[in-house]
């Protein structure tokens, strides 16, 4: 099924779909927009993850045609954060991970180690969350000190 017969989801169902309110705790929200990675509409309710120094760089200097170009670098951005969270997660984290961002479950992933799905999430739904949240500071911090020894 290609993206335009794919069902597309009305307004009141974006609506349904939580965002972070401006919340400055990425690790409130990073999973869920890793759940939506191919959904730009979706990831421009994640106005915390938008904003983003690692973000913006990238729209400005990957998306000058400014269509959902800060969408676009934040799937980007989390794109590669699910890579290299993924390469130090233990195993089943890390096979979560990769099934969410690809748009599958974590009742799928259970089912592949033969563990209960509430089990799964609860074990590795901190740990992933925790992961994504502490690269993403790390991101932040190395641009920061980027920018200030560019301004002096």
């Amino acid at each position: 099924m290609d993206w335009q017969t794919e069902p597309q989801p009305t307004p009141a169902q974006y609506q349904a779909i939580p965002a972070d309110a401006g919340s400055d705790d990425v690790a409130e929200v990073v999973l869920e927009a890793v759940r939506h990675l191919d959904d730009l509409l979706c990831l421009k309710r994640f106005t915390s993850l938008v904003r983003l120094q690692a973000v913006q760089e990238r729209a400005a200097r990957h998306y000058q045609d400014a269509w959902c170009a800060e969408e676009r670098a934040l799937r980007d951005v989390l794109r590669h954060a699910v890579t290299a969270v993924a390469e130090v997660l233990p195993t089943q984290a890390a096979a979560t991970l990769r099934a969410l961002a690809e748009g599958h479950t974590a009742a799928e992933v259970a089912r592949e180690f033969g563990v209960q799905p509430a089990a799964l999430r609860k074990r590795v739904t901190p740990q992933i969350e925790e992961a994504l949240a502490s690269y993403l500071e790390h991101l932040e911090a190395q641009r920061s000190v980027r920018s200030r020894g560019a301004s002096h």
